[in-house]
């Protein structure tokens, strides 16, 4: 997709709007039909479309006016040709361009923003303007259209409101709302051309939060991250000394791959770094051995990781990124090690105390969270596997978790490491992963550390299994990026242990009937949802009142019944379902 240009949404829409009916109608056939048709990039500022005996022509990086697109027909700019084209491409982010606001500005404005907390401005309250309250009341009615036809119903014109209704959030400063909706519509999009990026799960996120956005705003006043703003803003921190905790890959639906680097401070909260750019997995493996620019050292990425500094003149944002201005200098301590006290305390919490403080970040808005909100620290027993998931044993802990593949591509680690760690059963070993809402007893696996007390026994017991890691790892491993080969793991199995369905302790969802009309409704719309056959709902009903949710049932028999009350409960019930997946987690 790279030889493909950007669009901006306001020409998208007005292209789209200025189409005749029978256009729309062909493309809503046939979404992906500019797909079959031949695409090169020009003289580096403009693409060409061979479609059958038409040619069209459009500006490279950015289509941004309607001067910019031409098409050899008649019918040129409103024809079929170029509506196919354009409704292919990427939508540009205005507001993600310049989002990083200069740090040498910020730092130097100390009398005027003195050091904030995430926590202090998370609560400083504004007042929408007149014209934010109407850009969010167009873009409520963008998404009841959504929710009446549903995703798969939600042709170019659907599409063409939610792009007028960005533009126009853009324009009067509602930034988060407009940034939301550009992932949602991107993501109806993917699900109507059946890309290999659609994510359903995803889309039902992006659209309850988005939800949840224009409410907060038609209730003023407001918490400011529910507005948003153009550019990250970054305030003076003292965190003290930065220990390296792990890298991690980055790799995003919108075509940006990277690093990026984790540090727990002296202050007890998780910083960040990184370097992203367009690309695909293999820009990861650059970036990971590659340097990375902070405080004036640029170092591999696999080094910053196991590495410890201090610094001076210091800028975060909310969400726990280190700036990168020219005033901040950092100076490198050593190396950094799971078992120094700022890192080993945070494996003695208990996990029932991390999951709370999760399931507490998890409801405030992704803008808001810090960096690290939803790590969970393990130490473990490595049990066998189960599919493609590693089953271990947490200390203090009566239930097993499942560790998943963080990012399953071929050209990262994440598989391969899990796969060996099978090899392994009776092993412990630290391990730091993304805990998932969706699963209460799966984590996504990031990082993993030798345990220092495992590998003392093991060496006098030649039946457990161990791991000798390069000497240049410092006793641990990112499961994404490091490489850990086979003759590394001592005394391990030939073949991989893999567990009996009875031994991995398998969650079912009991409220699978109610997050399946719940998807349905978001594929289908509130249309279909009332045509639904009455019988097999009332079954799913009594399937939910006979498992002990009375209230799951009432939400999934008003869910069917919804039509201009639809995204209230379709709201509803995605709270109903995290609420039950907290109380899950806290009580197994």
């Amino acid at each position: 997709m790279s030889d493909r240009p950007k669009v901006d949404a306001a020409i998208l829409s007005e292209i789209i709007d200025g189409a005749p009916d029978r256009i729309r109608r062909r493309l809503d056939r046939d979404p992906g039909a500019a797909n079959q048709w031949q695409w090169a990039l020009a003289n580096g500022d403009c693409v060409t479309v061979q479609a059958g005996n038409e040619t069209v022509h459009l500006a490279f990086p950015v289509v941004t006016t309607l001067s910019q697109v031409k098409c050899s027909c008649l019918l040129s700019p409103h024809c079929f040709h170029i509506v196919a084209c354009l409704t292919l491409l990427e939508i540009e982010s205005t507001a993600g361009r310049n989002m990083d606001m200069d740090t040498d500005s910020v730092a130097d404005s100390r009398d005027a923003s003195p050091s904030v907390s995430s926590e202090e401005s998370a609560v400083e309250l504004v007042q929408p303007s007149i014209e934010q309250i109407s850009a969010a009341s167009e873009l409520t009615h963008s998404l009841d259209q959504l929710l009446q036809t549903g995703v798969l119903g939600a042709g170019v014109v659907v599409q063409s409101n939610f792009l007028r209704a960005i533009h126009q959030c853009r324009s009067v400063g509602l930034y988060r709302a407009a940034a939301l909706s550009l992932r949602l519509v991107t993501g109806v999009r993917q699900v109507r051309q059946r890309t290999p990026d659609a994510d359903l799960d995803q889309l039902a996120k992006d659209l309850v939060e988005t939800l949840q956005t224009v409410f907060r705003i038609a209730n003023a006043p407001v918490e400011s991250y529910w507005i948003g703003t153009a550019r990250r803003r970054y305030f003076p921190v003292n965190p003290g000394r930065l220990h390296g905790l792990l890298a991690e890959p980055i790799l995003t639906r919108s075509g940006f791959a990277g690093v990026a680097v984790y540090f727990l401070a002296e202050d007890s909260k998780i910083y960040s770094v990184s370097n992203v750019r367009p690309g695909d997995a293999q820009v990861c493996r650059h970036a990971y051995q590659g340097g990375i620019d902070f405080g004036g050292i640029v170092e591999p990425a696999k080094r910053m990781s196991r590495s410890q500094y201090l610094g001076a003149e210091l800028t975060a944002s909310i969400d726990g990124r280190l700036g990168q201005g020219s005033k901040i200098k950092v100076v490198r301590q050593g190396d950094s090690s799971w078992s120094e006290p700022a890192i080993a305390n945070r494996f003695a919490i208990p996990l029932e105390e991390q999951i709370d403080r999760i399931d507490r970040l998890g409801s405030t808005p992704t803008d808001a969270r810090p960096a690290g909100w939803d790590f969970v620290f393990l130490r473990a027993e490595v049990l066998g596997a189960s599919g493609p998931e590693l089953v271990i044993q947490p200390e203090a802990s009566d239930s097993n978790l499942r560790l998943a593949v963080a990012i399953d591509s071929p050209d990262l680690e994440f598989r391969h490491n899990l796969e060996m760690l099978s090899h392994a059963p009776g092993m412990t070993v630290s391990f730091i992963g993304r805990m998932q809402p969706e699963d209460p007893a799966v984590v996504l696996a990031l990082a993993m550390g030798v345990d220092a007390r495992n590998h003392v026994e093991s060496e006098s017991d030649d039946c457990v299994p161990r791991l000798e890691l390069n000497e240049d790892w410092l006793g641990r491993v990112n499961l994404g990026l490091d490489l850990m080969k086979r003759h590394r793991l001592l005394h391990g199995l030939l073949r991989a242990h893999v567990l009996d369905e009875r031994q991995t302790d398998c969650w079912e969802d009991p409220l699978s009937p109610l997050r399946r009309r719940w998807i349905a409704m978001l594929l289908g719309g509130w249309i279909r949802q009332a045509d639904a056959n009455h019988q097999s709902v009332r079954h799913d009903v009594n399937l939910l009142q006979q498992s002990g949710f009375a209230a799951g049932a009432e939400l999934l028999d008003a869910l069917v019944r919804a039509d201009a009350d639809a995204k209230r409960y379709f709201w509803a019930v995605a709270e109903y379902l995290r609420t039950c997946s907290v109380e899950w987690r806290r009580h197994g």
